[in-house]
């Protein structure tokens, strides 16, 4: 089996034809929490990029597994409550599904445009040394484009090219589908990946290759050349044995593990299938097991589509007359073929074009068992979702190839050719999971996917959004459960919290004693022993002046009239202006302001205020805002 990938930079892989993919990463959409507007949307998505593209692409729809110990990586908190919090994830993951799928598309870059240097006949003295000039150039301009260099070889200038060409190809997939570029290590794990799918909890090892090629230097031409160890590196120590219906991967490490690989073949679709309700890819999630899917894709022009198609028409009226004539009957296939026909002849017509795919679905386990099993369960849905596939015996080595990215298919047994929005209405970039990539673990999906929650990733530069947060669900559904635990998780990552709690249900945070250190609890209750001082509420001066300002003005109600609101600024700046800063203090200078030789109406309003102050001071609940001043905030420095 041959290793289709020579060598690979930034996010371009090139095979051993010396074409050059482009790989990037398709985020996968909420499709199952979404409303049917969106969820067409979510289709259009796939369709119109479809529609724009044109040559040959590479759907990989991967699996990979969820390691609880990778939730943790960046966590600001090391302390013995949050270190008895993971070991709990992770023992409540251990028994949940215990992977995520992925979908990454590669396109198939166009060669570097052929060149002819400029020829200079103008000036006699030159016209040697230009034509010389223009002999080299053409014949290093032919090696590139029409003869293979020897071990693989390539010119250095064709990846300049190559890599140019890319940056237009990543701006139209990210236009159409948010995709993203991969990194080196997500470029090495596409291509470990097929080799370690059937090991649970095996991470697949990095290759280590910086850069994956040697610089040779021949005259004036800089030559890429690839490393030879490198289909070893992608191997490791794997040994494949193809059988007649199944692969064995001998893993020899340790000389005993081996996994289990097979191989179905799309082979035939129905005609039509909605746009909604019938998402024949993203059905692949129902299955308990994970099966991944590859499929590999050429776009067709419409013009290029209904020339083809009109020698298809010509074809079948030679056959509907040599019937007609011979027998008198029309059988009814040949029929419905011409009613096909006329439609599919509408459609491209109107700019559709023909996509031409390759759909190859990967079953894996640890052990032959398991593996029929899985099969068995796999070939069950493609029956209920109405799809033909095979497991051809004698084919397997064939579909381990085509999962492996950059292989470009020279035949195409089970190419099926489909209208573009058919393959976008399987949905194989809509997810059932939920949440964040990471964070803190919150739940479950009805799947029993980990749900992740960061906090702190709505108002980071990747999203640039408000943190506000809704909670809602029936009676007992869990919203109080939940909203303790977002406390409890920002409280492990440093965070600060603070609550409005009617019903004294954040109470149980005082059983924890590393949070119940920094707790602080003000009830705001008849009869509760706490205080608050409305002068020490803030740290500084001209804060501390505003809050008390305005609560007096409202529990006074300040805007009545000129006279008290004059009362009301006077006292506050009397009662800054000594030591003492309390409404207690507040009440002295109102007494003090209706006894003084001012206008009858401020003393009137003084005698007002001071009034309803003691009036407060005997209510149960108006005694909570009369501390005496100690000089402290009335607010602890605490995080909760």
């Amino acid at each position: 089996m041959k290793c289709p990938i020579l060598y690979y930079e930034q996010n371009v892989y090139f095979d051993a034809r010396l074409q050059a993919w482009a790989a990037y990463r398709i985020p996968q959409q909420p499709y199952a929490f979404s409303s049917q507007e969106k969820k067409r949307a979510i289709v259009d998505q796939l369709r119109g990029f479809l529609h724009a593209h044109r040559g040959a692409c590479h759907l990989l729809s991967l699996t990979d597994d969820i390691r609880p110990t990778g939730f943790f990586q960046g966590g600001d908190g090391h302390s013995a409550e949050f270190e008895r919090y993971r070991a709990a994830v992770i023992e409540k993951v251990a028994n949940q599904r215990p992977w995520r799928r992925s979908l990454f598309l590669l396109v198939k870059l166009p060669r570097s445009r052929f060149s002819v240097p400029d020829l200079d006949l103008a000036a006699p003295g030159r016209t040697l040394a230009s034509l010389r000039g223009f002999a080299t150039g053409l014949g290093r301009t032919l090696q590139q484009q029409f003869l293979s260099a020897p071990s693989g070889e390539m010119d250095r200038q064709v990846l300049v090219d190559t890599l140019s060409a890319e940056s237009l190809v990543a701006q139209s997939v990210h236009a159409a589908l948010g995709g993203e570029r991969l990194q080196s290590t997500d470029l090495e794990w596409l291509l470990c990946h097929p080799f370690h799918r059937a090991l649970p909890g095996a991470s697949v090892p990095h290759l280590g290759l910086e850069p994956s090629y040697q610089i040779a230097v021949r005259g004036e031409r800089v030559m890429l050349r690839p490393r030879k160890s490198l289909p070893i590196l992608i191997t490791g120590d794997s040994v494949i044995e193809e059988r007649l219906r199944t692969l064995v991967i001998h893993h020899q490490d340790d000389g005993t593990r081996q996994s289990w690989q097979t191989f179905f073949f799309l082979v035939d679709v129905p005609e039509e299938v909605s746009d909604i309700g019938q998402e024949w890819l993203y059905r692949l999630d129902d299955l308990s097991d994970p099966v991944e899917c590859s499929i590999h894709l050429e776009m067709e022009a419409p013009h290029t589509a209904a020339a083809g198609l009109e020698r298809s028409r010509k074809a079948l009226k030679d056959q509907q007359r040599e019937f007609v004539d011979g027998t008198g009957d029309l059988p009814l296939t040949l029929e419905w073929a011409g009613d096909r026909g006329r439609h599919l002849e509408h459609k491209l017509q109107h700019g559709m074009p023909l996509v031409h795919a390759t759909v190859t679905f990967a079953v894996f386990a640890p052990t032959r068992i398991e593996l029929e099993a899985r099969s068995t369960q796999f070939a069950q849905l493609c029956s209920t979702l109405r799809l033909r596939v095979v497991r051809s015996p004698g084919d397997q080595a064939q579909g381990f190839l085509n999962s492996l990215p950059g292989t470009d298919l020279e035949k195409k047994p089970w190419s099926i050719p489909m209208d573009p929005g058919y393959l976008a209405a399987g949905v194989p970039h809509g997810s059932r999971d939920a949440g964040d990539p990471t964070g803190d673990y919150i739940g479950q999906t009805r799947q029993g996917t980990p749900v992740l929650l960061d906090l702190a990733r709505p108002m980071s530069r990747e999203l640039n959004r408000s943190g506000a947060v809704g909670i809602v669900g029936t009676l007992g559904g869990g919203k109080s459960v939940l909203k303790k635990l977002l406390f409890y998780l920002a409280f492990n990552r440093g965070g600060s919290i603070f609550s409005i709690d009617p019903k004294d249900e954040d109470g149980c945070f005082t059983g924890i004693p590393e949070i119940a250190k920094g707790l602080t609890v003000l009830r705001l209750s008849a009869g509760s022993r706490t205080q608050i001082n409305p002068f020490r509420m803030a740290q500084s001066e001209e804060r501390s002046h505003a809050i008390a300002h305005d609560y007096l003005s409202l529990l006074l109600d300040g805007q009545r009239n000129d006279e008290r609101a004059d009362i009301i600024m006077e006292a506050v700046e009397r009662t800054f202006a000594t030591p003492s800063r309390d409404l207690h203090r507040v009440m002295t200078e109102l007494q003090k302001l209706s006894q003084s030789n001012g206008h009858e109406a401020m003393r009137a309003e003084a005698r007002r205020c001071f009034t309803r102050l003691q009036g407060y001071t005997k209510s149960p609940y108006g005694r909570l805002v009369f501390a005496r001043d100690d000089g402290v905030s009335s607010l602890p420095d605490t995080r909760f």
